[in-house]
């Protein structure tokens, strides 16, 4: 999931596309963007900057920018991982109707992560018990549904995540340290329905979620 959220309509209208014509800035257009400073530096506040294949994390006070320090860069970014960035630290993002095509992390995280050394882990074995079908769901006619093809489409995904290096599955809430943080922010808010809402109507009895009698 991209770390930082979506401004309003009427921002990215007004900021989207503009082009800095003065200051330290200037030749850079507004390629992502955020909510001028008012108290504290939040990730609403960060701006992506571009000039041709030049990137530039920035916050702005009115109509000036100031370079996103390392101090907030790390807080915002310092918690992902390799595992966590798309192929050559590109995605591309809907936005209000529009594709934006955006670096995932700064190029000085995404640099730092590239030259630290990986530890590889052993997978967990499990142990399945073949006698309880789940999920219950699965196992209930007409068959095939739309639940059958989702989940069925998930195991090439999984194998592709598993075996090759340039392919990930970014977790949904690597940037969130608590609970209490995830559901104070509305992006963190809606990931965590999304998964839920995933979890009820797929594998809520995999997981050992009851249902309420």
């Amino acid at each position: 999931m991209y770390p930082l959220p979506v401004t309003t309509k009427s921002n990215f209208k007004k900021w989207a596309g503009i082009l800095i014509t003065k200051g330290s800035f200037e030749g850079f257009s507004v390629l992502w963007a955020g909510t001028a400073i008012s108290k504290r530096v939040g990730l609403h506040n960060v701006h992506i900057l571009q000039r041709g294949t030049e990137y530039v994390y920035a916050t702005r006070r009115g109509d000036a920018f100031q370079v996103l320090g390392d101090k907030y860069t790390h807080k915002f970014f310092g918690k992902l991982t390799l595992n966590d960035i798309p192929p050559h630290n590109k995605c591309i993002q809907p936005v209000h109707g529009n594709l934006v095509e955006v670096p995932f992390v700064p190029d000085s995280v995404y640099q730092k992560l590239q030259s630290t050394p990986v530890l590889k882990r052993k997978r967990p074995q499990t142990v399945v018990d073949f006698d309880i079908p789940y999920p219950t769901w699965r196992n209930n006619p007409p068959r095939p549904t739309i639940k059958h093809q989702i989940a069925g489409s998930f195991g090439k995904l999984f194998e592709d995540a598993d075996t090759m290096d340039e392919f990930h599955i970014p977790d949904p809430f690597a940037e969130f340290i608590s609970l209490d943080t995830l559901l104070d922010s509305d992006e963190g808010k809606m990931r965590y329905h999304i998964v839920a809402g995933f979890i009820y109507h797929y594998c809520r009895d995999n997981l050992g979620y009851a249902r309420a009698q």
